[in-house]
């Protein structure tokens, strides 16, 4: 069942980008994009909530994560790596976002567990680090066309990294010391952000 669930989760988080992308033609707002990401989400893991029990007893510092989750998502993904896609190239925007997911892969090594990792989990980071970087630089020249990467998609980039590394080492610390209570980690921001939205 873990597989399924896993599976379904890395679709979901790729299949973001072009619909994010096809969001933001023609001047679409990021906000309303938001919006039914969140009440989908929302919808999922309340469903998955329910099912499992993951409601029952989930510790405060599990809903103060969701807490921060959801602005570092809200605030990081949607204004900020969104506007920039807007305004500047994929390619390095969507690596500096991916790239995030080191910080949360630091977090579990050097904090959640010290000692624990070997060699090869080195290199594997290093490799899937690599890799991003190559993905990003890759991209068609023509995605760069009228795209600039001036100061203002600098700044965007820069918190939206920053906003994005938030999330994978709050993703990390709940799931290693509250693997239980994932379900309401997503439930709660994703419950609350479309109300957010809609003001």
């Amino acid at each position: 069942m873990s597989w399924i669930i896993l599976c379904i989760i890395g679709l979901a988080a790729t299949a973001i980008w072009p619909l994010g992308r096809w969001t933001l033609k023609d001047g679409g707002k990021p906000g309303v994009a938001e919006f039914w990401v969140s009440f989908t989400v929302a919808l999922v893991c309340g469903a998955g909530t329910l099912a499992t029990g993951d409601w029952r007893g989930a510790p405060a510092g599990v809903w103060v994560a969701g807490g921060a989750l959801s602005v570092a998502y809200a605030v990081g993904f949607w204004i900020c790596i969104m506007r920039a896609l807007q305004i500047g190239p994929s390619g390095p925007t969507a690596t500096v976002n991916n790239m995030a997911m080191a910080a949360g892969v630091l977090y579990g090594l050097i904090v959640l567990t010290p000692g624990r990792a070997t060699a090869w989990i080195w290199a594997g980071l290093a490799g899937v680090c690599a890799a991003l970087v190559l993905l990003g630089v890759g991209r068609p020249a023509a995605d760069g066309l009228h795209r600039t990467t001036g100061a203002r998609w600098a700044r965007l980039v820069a918190l939206g990294g920053a906003f994005s590394c938030l999330s994978f080492v709050i993703q990390a610390h709940v799931g290693t010391l509250y693997p239980a209570h994932k379900y309401v980690l997503v439930w709660g921001p994703s419950a609350c952000r479309p109300c957010c939205c809609c003001r």
